[in-house]
């Protein structure tokens, strides 16, 4: 049966992973297998790059020429300053033990002391631009020990930082003159770019520039000399309850373009929720690795917990650092911030915990718009459940009110089983007995669900995958985002009746694959006319979504199905394609590692046994897009030809705009 598409709406600003932050300087360290064939398309050789297409093995820049960058990115040079005339960060009621052990009120939270003399001060702050320097005293020494510069345009999320040597104890002795940096200059204080990024700033400036702690947060009622984003004012550079909520974040300078950030996200009713409601909770990476040190890691436990090190015991003087109002400790507040930090351990080892999700919210300059990442109840393999297991959430918009930017979202992986068992039931009826997995639009913005609700006193595994959402903009023809539609796929069989059925648009579209719901693929190698399958292709110069199934083998019974899928079309555009409908039975290269940086790769399509599991449900059906030797390959299982619970997989790769 052919049907007709809905007309959807345009989804606009789905990419661009803008984050803004959370406190002061750096600081110190922060602790194959048998291929098809299938794939075809053109061939063009690239830079070296890194998935994300940011430039890799750059040669360092002198201190001069990351000055200049940042001043090109940013707008607004660094200035020469002195230390002296920035605003005494208090240390009230500071005890008498020595340094580094005297208690006091508002400790930092970068080395978890309490460094009397230390001066805090705007050095440029315009609607777009802040400059902030922080110098730190340690010990009572009549020098500074560590001098730090973070320097940012609110806009383009353009970010510098600059580290002074550090110094202890005795050598705790630079001047209160700081020049701005520069390679010419003979009493310097400053690190090389390479020195810096070797800290790792990112470790603790995960969710955007500024670490809002209260040891800085303290001064939001000075009139120029405070913290971005800690005075609850409307002005551009307050909003101290939503500061870190959509801020763009990045990188600038060779040195620091292998930085990442990442925000966890969890189910808006899931325990984690509450430490998103006003601000993001992130993970840096630097050099490949996640890092365990900064707000999802580190500080959300640190600003919850029963005491805090160094810190006067919680009181109306010295109030526990989180809940803002809060001002001793509460368990279930300490739960929040621990559900949190156990997502983020969940993600930096890859595993999969059931509404644990990151997105990419910072990147470097030279990489392309960030994509935005997300796990569902993880990318290859989800739990077993004996009851039903649900859970949904948003996907990051970005660039929200440019005019220019229009999005997409499709899935790198996904995983089974998908069956139903009753007719007529949609997914998200308490009534549902199945599993399903969707990215939806639900009042203009994209979110993601599944769901896993198993037959009375039985088992099932849980649905789920990996999507990837990126701006149009970035492909080899951008389209004009003004004319622009999305339009709504599905192929839908209330009672399993249906052989097959088809939806077309007859327009040139970029398709996505986007909800598998019920009995979509039973069976492999069907006797009327092949796999059971559900696949989006383009057929006779048509773009269709098509289903096919029959008979599933015993004890599987015909049922119910859903498939769901969005087409991307604008005026006179036509989307240009590395690789289309490439299809595997096991392993297959789509792109080659000299091009791979130039792709954006989704699962197009799914065929054979997407019901049936191994080892008690534990072992489920997957087809993964994913990375080795720098190419892109597409993966499915399991893949065993003799075997009749095998699954096969088609995936599509859009062409970028080489990196500029």
């Amino acid at each position: 049966m052919r049907r007709s598409p809905t007309r959807f709406l345009v989804v606009p600003g789905v990419l661009a992973a803008a984050v803004a932050g959370l406190s002061g300087g750096c600081g110190q360290a922060t602790p194959s297998t048998e291929g098809d064939s299938g794939a075809v398309g053109v061939v063009r050789q690239a830079a070296e790059h890194d998935a994300d297409g940011c430039e890799l093995g750059l040669p360092s820049d002198s201190l001069s020429d990351y000055y200049r960058k940042c001043t090109d990115a940013i707008g607004v040079a660094v200035p020469d300053f002195d230390c002296d005339d920035g605003t005494l960060v208090p240390e009230t009621h500071l005890s008498a033990a020595p340094y580094p052990y005297a208690t006091c009120d508002h400790p930092n939270v970068l080395n978890g002391q309490c460094d009397p003399g230390s001066r805090f001060q705007v050095l440029v702050q315009t609607d777009d631009v802040s400059i902030v320097a922080h110098c730190r005293k340690k010990g009572g020494s009549t020098g500074y020990g560590d001098i730090a510069v973070i320097q940012y345009n609110r806009q383009n999320g353009a970010t510098c930082f600059y580290q002074s040597r550090l110094g202890t104890g005795t050598s705790a002795n630079m001047g209160p003159f700081v020049p701005h940096p520069s390679d010419a200059s003979e009493n310097s204080p400053w690190q090389t770019p390479r020195a810096t990024a070797g800290i790792k700033c990112v470790g603790c400036h995960d969710n955007g520039p500024f670490v809002r702690s209260p040891y800085l947060a303290q001064l939001r009622g000075e009139e120029r000399n405070r913290l971005p984003g800690t005075n609850p004012g409307a002005g551009p550079w307050d909003q101290r309850f939503t500061w870190n909520r959509a801020l763009p974040y990045r990188f600038v300078g060779n040195d620091f373009q292998s930085w990442k950030a990442f925000s966890v996200t969890v189910p808006s009713a899931a325990e984690g929720s509450q430490c998103l409601s006003c601000h993001r909770m992130g993970i840096g990476k630097a050099d490949g690795t996640m890092l365990a040190s900064g707000t999802a890691f580190r500080f959300g436990q640190l600003a919850t917990a029963a005491s805090q090190p160094m810190k006067n015991p919680h009181s109306a003087d010295s109030p526990i650092w989180m809940l803002p109002g809060q001002v001793t400790y509460s368990p279930a507040t300490e739960a929040q911030a621990n559900a949190l930090a156990k997502c983020a351990r969940a993600i930096q080892k890859g595993e999969a915990l059931p509404g644990c999700n990151a997105e990419q919210i910072a990147q470097g300059t030279t990489c392309r718009a960030a994509p935005v990442r997300g796990v569902v109840n993880g990318a290859t393999r989800g739990d077993v459940v004996d009851r039903r297991t649900e859970s949904d959430g948003p996907i990051s918009m970005a660039c929200e009110g440019d005019k220019n930017c229009t999005g997409m979202c499709g899935w790198t992986a996904v995983h089974g089983p998908f069956w139903q068992s009753e007719d007529n039931v949609p997914l998200t009826s308490s009534k549902f007995v199945g599993t399903g997995l969707q990215l939806y639009v639900d009042g203009g913005r994209m979110r993601w669900r599944f769901v896993a609700a198993p037959r009375a006193g039985e088992k099932t595994g849980s649905p789920g995958g990996a999507y990837e959402c990126i701006n149009m903009n970035e492909l080899v023809s951008p389209p004009p985002s003004s004319d622009c539609t999305v339009f709504h796929f599905d192929v839908t069989d209330p009672d399993g009746s249906r052989d097959a059925d088809e939806t077309r648009i007859d327009l040139p579209s970029v398709d996505v694959l986007t909800g598998f719901i019920g009995n979509v693929a039973q069976r492999r190698e069907a006797v009327h006319g092949g796999d059971d399958l559900l696949r989006v292709l383009l057929e006779n110069g048509t773009n269709t979504l098509a289903q096919r199934h029959s008979d599933p083998p015993y004890p599987l019974k015909r049922g119910p199905l859903k498939g769901e899928a969005m087409a991307y079309t604008c005026d006179g555009w036509t989307p240009s394609y590395l690789v289309r409908d490439a299809h595997t039975t096991s392993d297959v290269e789509l792109v080659p590692a000299g091009t791979a940086a130039n792709a954006r790769c989704f699962v197009t399509g799914i065929s054979g046994a997407w019901s049936s599991t191994r080892d008690d449900g534990r072992e489920q059906p997957f087809a993964e897009i994913y990375s080795s030797a720098g190419a892109l390959r597409l993966r499915v299982k399991p893949s065993e030809r003799e075997a009749a619970d095998t699954v096969t997989a088609w995936a599509s790769c859009l062409e970028l705009r080489a990196n500029r």
